[in-house]
């Protein structure tokens, strides 16, 4: 399977990916939950869903567009002041409920191409962060 189907196949589910997600990433990160005080969290639960399909667009093709998302993505964060720590928890959460999305059809291959996608825009958030910093 690649990206792009396993995108398909979640958006298609009955069950929405964000919900089980934040399910488990407050359950890693309990720390992180105060940074959505007021936050919607059914929108905020589709807001993560369709992230999916950015973080695959930019793995497949590094697309100018979905850079300079990643970018604004990375830009509100450190503006909600979300610590550095959060991060891993949130990669480690998106695996998780990945592979819970998919069943049997998770496999070492999918859990390794969907880490390196993670990472790739974990990446471009970052270096935003970075470069807002130096000014």
């Amino acid at each position: 399977m690649i990206l792009s189907d396993s995108v398909k196949q979640i958006l298609s589910a009955s069950e929405v990916f964000g919900e089980l997600f934040y399910e488990e990433f407050f359950r890693r990160c309990p720390e992180a939950k105060p940074f959505f005080g007021d936050a919607d969290m059914q929108r905020q639960a589709l807001v993560v869903t369709m992230t999916l399909t950015t973080v695959q667009q930019y793995h497949d093709g590094g697309y100018p567009a979905v850079e300079a998302y990643l970018k604004h993505l990375g830009v509100l964060h450190e503006r909600k002041s979300v610590p550095m720590e959060t991060y891993p928890h949130w990669r480690a959460a998106m695996l998780h409920t990945l592979a819970r999305m998919h069943g049997e059809e998770w496999n070492r291959e999918l859990s390794a191409e969907w880490g390196l996608a993670l990472d790739g825009a974990l990446r471009v958030m970052l270096h935003a962060i970075e470069d807002r910093a130096k000014g």
